[in-house]
């Protein structure tokens, strides 16, 4: 009863901090939190997409294909809640609250005992990236507490008929990650091999129909979503052009044999992966998130403390260790069979992120965020060992020194992020909403042009201004796509989308502008 209080209690905290200010911090909905939150209210009117496709399982949106998940939960939300950006963000907000509680269960399908499953618990609940995404519309953050929860449920310690309806549960909880996000359906023939391996390869009755059903899942989900499949191979380091002509230049450096030797595109492919996974193991992308886009992180914090990511990559070695000693000595306990499963998992849960060409990825690699506090436990674990059997050094003084040194990262990323941030978010072009509805109502009869090098304003325009389902689909003219796919929005109603403002033609009077030096919207009239 006390565990449960605990983690009712956890999950309201979660909440109440994610909630916070949610429609006002980040300050604006990005292109693709507008293009979920747009096509949900198009299908929450009239049950079609912005394309007029009814209810489809994957939308085209601006050619950047979205899995129906996060949409329908929107759609579902909107019809009990107002058109507001905080409601975008609930499903994110209630799932980032939920994987602070699944991370309590998992680690006990993992054979932690108490205080360590608290204490993953606790990892979980602070841990920034988790924190970040959860304030923002992030279809791979409900993922990411679909997944957990079907490996939590796959890889715990359960026979019998239980372990069926479990199995059944497992597979259906699956299904739904797998039409949220993409990541999923990339990880779910590597997961298959856990499962043996943790039930026992003999035990063929224990594992064979989750088995079949997950991969029934791989198997006609991956037919149906075959065309998003397509469109996001062209991100992938094997279909960029600059890495393709990178690759011919590899091959032609060597001569003769070695060309078919060491010049291949396998070398060369598995050289890049390497480097990729290198990259998002370095403490410049987990601790400094250096370099990363200002959608994934808070400026000047990382994604883990220095604290967490120190003892994870102790309990990584430590893990290594083990393994080695267990293939060595041809001994395989239950508990080195789960430990090298974790390894496996966290080192597969980066694949997705390292075959694309912007690599290091936090978005496709918040699984790994999660299985990489299970390694600072083990890392925490072995140090704690450690002192207490070879110093005279209080056993808790680790506990209690890691303790404190978490605190204060969680409290100065906590204050950062409410008191400083608000004002650092000119990235994220802020302001929008207030300058095109003044501009609607300021002008109503006239053409407005907007100034927008990306091409994707038309979707937030047309989700601020809630542009009727008949007036879109009446008005929307798109380009033709770019190399990988990508339609930019020309005309929505009465506004035109226009790269650099002398695109504009003469009868054009009325120009909304990002002005970039002193970094606000301005309207401007000819």
């Amino acid at each position: 009863m006390k565990k449960t209080l605990a983690l009712i209690l956890l999950f309201i905290i979660s909440f109440a901090a994610r909630i916070y200010q949610s429609g006002q911090i980040p300050a604006i909905l990005n292109r693709d939190e507008a293009a979920l939150a747009y096509n949900a209210y198009l299908l929450k009117e009239t049950g079609l997409d912005e394309w007029g496709r009814a209810w489809p399982t994957s939308f085209e949106s601006f050619g950047d294909y979205k899995l129906p998940g996060y949409i329908y939960s929107l759609t579902l939300l909107f019809k009990l809640f107002p058109l507001e950006d905080w409601v975008v963000k609930l499903p994110s907000i209630i799932a980032g609250s939920a994987l602070v509680v699944l991370a309590f269960f998992f680690a006990k399908a993992v054979r932690f005992k108490d205080p360590w499953t608290w204490l993953f618990t606790i990892l979980t609940t602070t841990t920034p990236i988790f924190f970040f995404y959860s304030r923002i519309a992030f279809e791979a953050n409900l993922a990411l507490v679909l997944f957990v929860a079907s490996l939590a449920i796959l890889i715990s310690k359960v026979n019998g008929k239980k372990r069926f309806i479990l199995d059944f549960l497992a597979i259906v909880i699956v299904l739904l990650s797998v039409f949220t996000y993409n990541t999923p359906l990339l990880l779910l023939p590597f997961i298959l091999p856990i499962i043996i391996w943790i039930r026992g390869f003999k035990s063929w009755q224990k594992w064979l129909p989750a088995i079949i059903g997950l991969s029934t899942i791989i198997l006609l989900a991956g037919y149906q979503l075959l065309s998003l499949s397509s469109q996001k191979s062209g991100i992938t380091i094997f279909q960029d052009e600059t890495i393709l002509t990178n690759s011919i230049e590899y091959h032609q450096q060597f001569s003769g044999a070695w060309q078919t030797i060491l010049g291949n595109k396998y070398i060369y492919y598995s050289y890049l992966i390497g480097q990729n996974y290198l990259q998002s193991l370095s403490p410049n992308f987990l601790v400094y998130a250096r370099d990363t886009h200002p959608w994934h992180s808070l400026p000047y914090h990382g994604h883990l403390p220095g604290v967490v990511y120190f003892f994870g990559i102790i309990g990584i070695l430590v893990v290594v260790i083990k393994l080695l000693a267990a293939i060595k000595s041809k001994r395989f306990s239950n508990e080195i069979r789960m430990k090298a499963s974790l390894l496996y998992l966290m080192l597969i849960s980066l694949l997705p992120a390292a075959i694309t060409v912007d690599a290091p990825h936090a978005t496709r690699s918040l699984l790994f965020f999660f299985l990489f506090n299970i390694f600072t436990l083990f890392g925490l674990k072995r140090s704690y060992h450690f002192i207490r059997d070879h110093t005279q050094i209080k056993k808790n003084a680790l506990l209690i020194s890691f303790s404190i040194l978490l605190a204060i990262s969680i409290f100065s990323y906590l204050n950062d992020y409410f008191l400083s941030y608000p004002s650092q978010q000119q990235s994220l072009r802020p302001g929008f909403e207030e300058i095109v509805i003044q501009a609607d109502q300021q002008y109503p009869d006239q053409e407005i042009v907007v100034i927008d090098e990306e091409g994707y304003q038309y979707v937030s325009l047309a989700w601020y201004l809630k542009i009727t389902p008949e007036t879109f689909s009446k008005s929307i003219v798109r380009q033709l796509p770019d190399k990988i796919g990508f339609k930019y929005g020309e005309q929505v109603d009465k506004y035109h989308f226009v790269v650099d403002i002398d695109d504009k033609s003469e009868s054009e009077k009325i120009v909304i502008n990002w002005n970039k030096i002193e970094e606000k919207w301005e309207i401007l009239e000819f």
